[in-house]
This record gives C-alpha cells, structure tokens and sequence, in this order.
C-alpha cells in the first residue's frame, strides 16, 4: 500500500511539473490573448509557481499528509475547471500549455483518475 501511495504521488507530483513547464513555456513564447480570467496572463503567473511549488513538494515526500491533502484539494479545483471548459465547449483545457488537448480527455483520463488515485 506504501509503495502504491508513493507512486501515485509520483506521479501526480510529476503531471505538475510538466503541465507548469508547458504553461512557462507558453508564457514565454506566444502572446496570451485572454479569453477570461482563466486564460488570463495573471492567472498563469500566479499559476505557474504554485504548481511547481505543489510538485516539487509532493515529490520530496516533506509533510506527506499536508502535500496529499494539498494536492486533492488542487486537483479538485482542476476537475472543476476542467468540466467548465468542457461543458462550455472549450476547444482545449489549457491544462497543459502550448499543447492543445480537449477537455473532456483531460477531465476523464487525467483529473479525474489521479483524483481517485490520491
């Protein structure tokens, strides 16, 4: 059970490091043309810390019941967000930056399972 519980964190710890380096990426490349709040500049630049600050911390195992209580509460918000965009019929979630994917993948195969996972 231990070692499952460290894979998972793994690789939720994993998922926001590489979604947080894609949204930089796309922060430093392309002109973000706000589409609302969520798509807003602002939003990223508070954005991106927080999520490489939540991967970092629930990689290095510190405080593993505050990082795993941290990180359902994320990614609860990010399945919230997710079904919004989908449900609004967003053509990509932004969840990962420059890499476009529809929301509803994003929602049913990401969010939601490491969601349950954690």
């Amino acid at each position: 059970m231990k070692k499952a519980c460290k894979m998972v964190m793994a690789v939720v710890g994993s998922v926001l490091l590489i979604a947080s380096a894609l949204k930089t990426h796309q922060l430093l490349t392309e002109p973000i043309i706000s589409k609302g709040f969520w798509e807003s500049r602002e939003f990223f630049i508070i954005q991106i810390p927080l999520e490489i600050g939540l991967g970092i911390w629930v990689l290095c195992g510190l405080f593993r019941k505050a990082a795993w209580l941290t990180a359902v509460l994320g990614f609860t918000v990010f399945v919230a967000v997710t079904l919004y965009k989908a449900l609004i019929g967003a053509e990509s979630c932004g969840c990962f930056g420059v890499v476009k994917v529809n929301p509803w993948i994003t929602f049913s195969s990401i969010d939601v399972p490491l969601l349950a996972a954690m």
